[in-house]
């Protein structure tokens, strides 16, 4: 049956609240809801990526709040000043997706932003405070969309088994999509002294085990664990820990010949075996 996307605004229910048919957004695309004849079928893998205009490089007025006392970074206070900073985060954006870290060099996001070298350094202490400020904006961003994705009033009358698969599907898809920056910032943050930066990572899994595990505790009387949310906590931690380490090492090639479809299913079958599941629930969808 053909499959068609959506990403109409539609209200939570009992809320008259409009949220986005969606899941996280990845590389400036964004994941969607799908449906075949008038079904919801939460998650098409084969054709979700759509193109749309929020981008996490983009910081919102609070990211400008709470990155106001980031060391190394001079936030602008005019209308040109903004201009070159932002051609500057578009430039170091674009040459980490296409090369990587190594891609992102201060003489790199010079050559193709056009901003001299005095405009810079008056807005950044250097390349390591240009990816902490990129960092950031990217992590916030996350805990936005996947919150999204995580509310409960979207996955109402769903069971534990087709939701965690959908999760997992998710996962994986993010993490293959943002690949290239997550890399970057990861690598990032193991060569520096500073720990700060791998603290926010650390703080972005343990923020996204914290709200699985209170999406899921909802339907505890499915788990057979004996301490459920402990279980479905370490479970989430374990799937992050799964798709990081191969698609952030491992690469494009899947030299192990692992498809992202088969380790979204396995993550699924890890997960949903740590927690032994006592019934099957109904099918999940996306709200």
């Amino acid at each position: 049956m053909a499959r068609r996307c959506h990403n109409q605004l539609t209200p939570i229910t009992g809320t008259g609240i409009p949220v986005p048919v969606i899941g996280p957004t990845v590389g400036g695309q964004r994941l969607m809801g799908c449906s075949a004849g008038g079904k919801d079928l939460g998650l098409d893998l084969e054709g979700v990526m759509m193109r749309n205009n929020s981008n996490w490089w983009k910081a919102t007025k609070q990211d400008v709040r709470v990155l106001s006392d980031l060391r190394g970074v001079q936030q602008p206070k005019q209308e040109r000043s903004q201009k070159s900073f932002d051609e500057i985060i578009l430039a170091a954006k674009d040459l980490m997706y296409e090369h990587g870290l190594e891609g992102a060099t201060v003489k790199g996001v010079l050559e193709k932003s056009g901003v001299s070298a005095s405009s810079f350094y008056g807005k950044f202490e250097g390349r390591d405070s240009l990816l902490e400020y990129m960092a950031c904006l990217f992590w916030l961003a996350a805990e936005r969309e996947w919150g999204l994705v995580l509310d409960s009033r979207r996955w109402r009358g769903g069971g534990t088994r087709p939701l965690v698969e959908q999760l997992m599907k998710m996962l994986v898809m993010w993490f293959r999509a943002e690949e290239a920056v997550l890399r970057a910032f990861l690598l990032h943050a193991l060569s520096g002294a500073d720990e700060t930066n791998l603290k926010r990572i650390s703080e972005f899994d343990n923020w996204l085990a914290d709200e699985t595990t209170g999406l899921l505790i909802e339907r505890k009387e499915e788990i057979g664990h004996t301490a459920p949310g402990l279980a479905i906590r370490v479970a989430t931690l374990q799937a992050v820990a799964t798709v990081r380490s191969r698609l952030l090492f491992l690469g494009k090639n899947m030299e192990d010949g692992i498809s992202d479809r088969r380790l979204s299913q396995e993550m699924s079958r890890g997960f949903l075996g740590h927690l032994n599941i006592v019934q099957q629930g109904s099918t999940a969808s996306l709200r």
